[in-house]
């Protein structure tokens, strides 16, 4: 089981290492994709919409209040327990939604990362667990969005995906650029021979 719950820690660390290394990419690069990242990630996975579903069936709403204040009235960030299977109460989003669903759910996020550059304990769990359960409610809300904006993109959503646009990507940057986050999964990776070898993990 530990092993296998590396295998999946250290392929979320590859992403946050090869995102890092992305970061240095030139703009000449960069001018190929005139998409926003996050609507290219939309497109790349079509499953996202059952990844919200995932995410809102393993998401108490205790975690979703724990550290912000959410309006209950928003349909993106209540609890969607009493939808039938768990799916978002489509009837009920509009666009208006989108936004401060988007904004409490990104200070939730940054505050996960943080909670886990903080973390005085090094262990799978504390580091690689942890960020793997981080930004249960962003995944929850940017997964509708993606859909949203890609299948009903109504000149109302245009005008939240432009406001947006640039809001998302300081927030992708802002994510792994959390000081101290990166030297505690580098630290994973560097223990991981010694841990497995023991049969630790």
């Amino acid at each position: 089981m530990l092993a296998r719950n590396w295998r999946c820690g250290t392929s979320l660390a590859f992403q946050f290492l090869t995102a890092r290394a992305f970061q240095t990419t030139s703009s000449s690069t960069l001018a190929h994709h005139p998409h926003p990242a996050f609507i290219r990630a939309s497109k790349m996975f079509p499953s996202a919409l059952t990844t919200a579903l995932s995410v809102s069936t393993t998401t108490s709403s205790a975690d979703e209040v724990s550290s912000i204040s959410i309006n209950a009235e928003n349909p993106l960030l209540r609890s969607w327990s009493d939808q039938p299977f768990h799916l978002p109460p489509f009837k009920s989003i509009q666009p208006s939604h989108f936004e401060p669903a988007l904004e409490a759910a990104m200070e939730a996020h940054i505050s996960d990362l943080e909670t886990i550059a903080s973390s005085p304990t090094n262990d799978f769990d504390s580091i690689l667990g942890a960020y793997d359960r981080a930004g249960s409610l962003y995944s929850k809300v940017a997964s509708v969005y993606g859909n949203y904006v890609s299948s009903l993109n109504t000149p109302d959503l245009q005008a939240v995906q432009m406001k947006m646009a640039p809001i998302l990507s300081r927030h992708r940057s802002k994510c792994y650029n959390i000081p101290g986050l990166f030297e505690k999964i580098e630290s994973m990776n560097e223990m991981k021979d010694d841990k497995l070898k023991s049969g630790e993990w």
